[in-house]
């Protein structure tokens, strides 16, 4: 098909031609270049204050663990960082649609007002259920309209390079997650933890004010959408009639279970042995500043040998590592060495993410797929450390069942992404796809 014909149909697909018009064609810009880079730099600025913001989870989940609600158990706890997640991710079903419907734009601009709030409410927070509508519900509504404004703004904004410029936005995430950390630790001692949370948001604001200014859409707000806001037929019946998506879709939920339960038990499995509270949480940053790197040179790895063969190989990396490293782990120097090897190869499963789903849907319903997908999966992120921390004892000393369930879950996810790809016709185990 012509990128003529395919910029038409996009036109057509946006609303902006009258069904009783002739439908002229509407030049869109360019993808891939100009104004794509600027998009790009806003997205990733977006992942910093969304979902850099959720990466340090870890650290949350163990501060209150020792602190303000040592008396919960960290089952309970965790189901505040699981809102985080969960809400997050179920937000694409709307946050995703409005992005379409009236541009990135417009969404960000109220998630910003609603992270930079929900930070800041935190900030004043003592009992479990403040933190829980605080943090839990708030900052996490905000964190998914900037969420979902960036990554729509940068899946139309690039093609050829798609994989590249979304591994660089989510590259982001891990930015975000690299110096939260720092911040926290280095002012909790001195400011206090209130102070320390009112810095996080007035970062977050500054961060934000830049990614409402730089992030746009290639395509014209999609009209349509206003009269027909969600089909169910159309956008979940469907698309699942299709077994490759359909498998895709389950591998994800699957291999999150392990992603999560990782990251956020991660410093409270160092400090049950031995490692003092302010050092676990670099733990965190290490594990983002090696997730970094692995959301971008993967991505670039993949353009040329294929999302779903690149995404498959390191989940299962992911589940053997788990499995094989951080069961025998005892130390501070293994802590350290598993953070970093962990956050390397998992950063794909991220940074990729949006690229499985837009590998098998047209452009102009990038956003609404992967709404729909991420409303699955965010089952798993809200589920992920309930299960994971009701097999630990109250002491909080034997990890080896979660371990084993975080690593499982993740080299079964990425079987199940090589599954989907070889039910797309035409694909054989060593196609490029």
């Amino acid at each position: 098909m012509s990128c003529k014909s395919v910029e038409s149909q996009l036109v057509v697909a946006s609303g902006s031609i009258s069904e009783k018009e002739e439908p002229l064609v509407q030049k869109l810009p360019e993808p891939d270049r100009g104004r794509a880079w600027i998009a790009m730099v806003g997205g990733a600025l977006g992942l910093y204050s969304s979902f850099g913001y959720i990466n340090v989870v870890g650290l949350f989940e163990a501060y209150y663990l020792h602190h303000q609600l040592d008396g919960y158990s960290a089952s309970t706890v965790s189901w505040i960082t699981s809102l985080q997640f969960f809400i997050l991710l179920v937000g694409g079903v709307f946050f995703g649609r409005l992005a379409e419907m009236y541009g990135p734009r417009p969404v960000a601009i109220v998630g910003m007002l609603f992270t930079v709030g929900g930070i800041m409410a935190t900030s004043e927070c003592k009992t479990y259920y403040q933190f829980l509508l605080a943090q839990g519900i708030c900052t996490s509504i905000g964190n998914s309209c900037v969420y979902y404004a960036s990554m729509v703004a940068c899946n139309t904004w690039f093609v050829k390079r798609r994989a590249t410029a979304l591994g660089v936005v989510v590259g982001g995430s891990s930015i975000g997650g690299v110096t939260l950390p720092f911040v926290f630790s280095q002012l909790q001692p001195k400011i206090g933890f209130n102070d320390t949370v009112r810095v996080i948001g007035y970062i977050m604001l500054g961060v934000g004010v830049i990614c409402c200014v730089c992030i746009s859409s290639r395509l014209p707000p999609n009209k349509k959408l206003r009269k027909n806001f969600f089909n169910f037929r159309q956008e979940v019946i469907e698309p699942y009639k299709n077994k490759s998506f359909a498998m895709m879709t389950a591998a994800l939920f699957v291999s999150y279970w392990g992603l999560v339960t990782t990251m956020g038990y991660m410093s409270t499995h160092a400090i049950s042995h031995g490692m003092s509270e302010t050092v676990s949480f670099y733990l965190v940053a290490i594990y983002n500043g090696a997730s970094f790197l692995g959301r971008i040179l993967p991505g670039i790895m993949a353009d040329k040998v294929g999302t779903y063969n690149m995404h498959s190989v390191c989940c299962v990396l992911c589940g053997i590592i788990l499995l094989a490293f951080w069961i025998p782990s005892n130390s501070n120097a293994a802590f350290f060495t598993f953070s970093g090897v962990f956050g390397f190869i998992s950063g794909p499963y991220i940074g990729l993410f949006a690229a499985l789903v837009a590998e098998v849907s047209e452009p102009h319903e990038i956003g609404r797929r992967l709404g729909v997908v991420t409303f699955f999966c965010s089952w798993a992120a809200l589920t992920a450390m309930p299960i994971a921390g009701a097999t630990l004892d109250e002491g909080h000393t034997s990890f080896v069942g979660l371990q084993v369930f975080a690593g499982v879950t993740m080299m079964v996810g990425g079987f199940m992404v090589f599954a989907a790809k070889m039910l797309v016709p035409g694909q054989t185990w060593l196609s490029k796809f």
